[in-house]
């Protein structure tokens, strides 16, 4: 047997998701399963490329799908799916204040508190002590008081240069 199978079954598929139809309006048949070598697949068209997932289905799912695609059309599953990212974040939180990640004064208000917390952020990083991606959120926070740090001396400059008019309209 070839070790790439796609198995279409004809009738329509009774875990098919509500309202979905061809378009002859008939109801929508099962997913189609990948077989491998080592066993099916959940074929279903990934976001990022659109190739097939190549992750085993949930056992006894009807839908034939991963976790995470049959949680796209199971209401029940996405909201387990969803609780256990929310703990799994919890975890994480916990781990990093466990970890007695010290950053020191979060300071945004000069160019030196920027330069020294983000110095911190990234020793922490390199010694593995938080994740890129809290880094990542570090230095967005960085890069808005940078932002709003240029707009309050836009508005200065712009008020220096009024009241510069000013006086020289006052002198002649």
């Amino acid at each position: 047997m070839d070790p790439e199978v796609q198995l279409q079954p004809a009738a329509p598929h009774p875990g098919a998701a509500p309202g979905t139809r061809t378009p002859d309006g008939d109801r929508a048949a099962a997913p189609r399963i990948r077989k491998s070598a080592d066993g099916p697949r959940c074929g279903a068209p990934k976001a990022g490329d659109g190739l097939p997932c190549q992750t085993r289905p949930l056992t006894g799912h009807p839908s034939g799908r991963c976790r995470a695609h049959a949680a796209a059309t199971d209401p029940e599953l996405a909201l387990v799916v969803a609780a256990e990212r929310s703990r799994g974040g919890q975890v994480a939180q916990q781990r990093l204040s466990q970890a007695g990640l010290q950053l020191g004064p979060v300071d945004f208000s000069t160019s030196v508190g920027v330069r020294s917390t983000l110095e911190a952020t990234a020793a922490a990083v390199a010694a593995g002590k938080i994740p890129a991606s809290v880094a990542g959120a570090v230095a967005q926070i960085a890069s808005v008081s940078i932002r709003v740090a240029e707009l309050e001396l836009h508005v200065q400059l712009t008020k220096l240069e009024a009241e510069l008019k000013r006086v020289r309209d006052e002198r002649r």
